[in-house]
């Protein structure tokens, strides 16, 4: 979605999309561990956040699967800025 229309849908609201945007990263996961099962589970957003995600007809799911993953990128961003400072 783009600012405009986020405006357009988010309008009956008296906020602007970066205060939405704001209080939609207030929602985070807990990582839940039952056994050897690790699950993401999704708490439900604040009364703001949840009028946000209908208006933008946006769901979340309860909880994500737990993938252990780490990423990393091939080039290491300290380098690049090095560059570009000196």
């Amino acid at each position: 979605m783009t600012v405009h229309e986020l405006q357009e849908l988010w309008s009956e609201l008296d906020m602007t999309v970066e205060e939405g945007i704001t209080e939609l990263s207030t929602i985070s996961n807990n990582e839940v561990n039952i056994g050897e099962v690790t699950y993401n589970q999704i708490p439900q957003p604040r009364v703001l956040g949840k009028k946000l995600l209908s208006l933008a007809k946006v769901t979340l799911p309860d909880a994500l699967p737990c993938r252990n993953i780490n990423v990393s990128t091939r080039e290491k961003l300290g380098e690049r800025r090095k560059t570009a400072i000196t």
